[in-house]
């Protein structure tokens, strides 16, 4: 019988982790996909008031919800378009702290420029507020064209 508990259990963890490791994965990829349609609105209710990011293109955090959205807001009004692609993206959780990590590919194409394509790599960490998982922290560098 207590065997049989244990296993349930075990069984009930998993699927708990499971489920949460899902909320954590949709989260990410609502993220990226409202960036990638310019959707800042969808993109706010999914970052914390708190979020710091280190970007490719920037040396200095940007630091607090505000700050974050308005610098997309910037980048996106210099732009015709913007696309992040994630490639090989992990979903882990431990506790109440989740974190993604993986390779992206950006195409972004200035109003008055050629398309640009560079790959970077993404670390995002995110915490569970109540029930929703927020993005906490992002950073992403850049992986120079010789591959050094």
């Amino acid at each position: 019988m207590l065997v049989s508990l244990l296993l349930i259990g075990f069984g009930v963890s998993s699927i708990v982790q499971s489920a949460d490791v899902d909320d954590l994965k949709a989260t990410a990829e609502g993220i990226i996909g409202a960036l990638n349609k310019g959707d800042l609105d969808t993109w706010a209710t999914l970052v914390h008031e708190q979020a710091v990011g280190f970007y490719a293109f920037s040396p200095f955090p940007v630091e607090g919800k505000a700050a974050l959205r308005q610098n997309f807001q910037g980048l996106l009004s210099t732009t015709e378009s913007l696309t992040i692609t994630p490639l090989n993206f992990q979903y882990r959780i431990v506790g109440d702290a989740g974190y993604t990590w993986g390779h992206v590919v950006i195409a972004f194409k200035p109003k008055d420029g050629p398309l640009r394509i560079s790959w970077a790599r993404e670390l995002m960490t995110y915490a569970k507020v109540g029930e929703k998982w927020q993005m906490l922290t992002v950073h992403v560098s850049s992986i120079p064209a010789n591959g050094l």
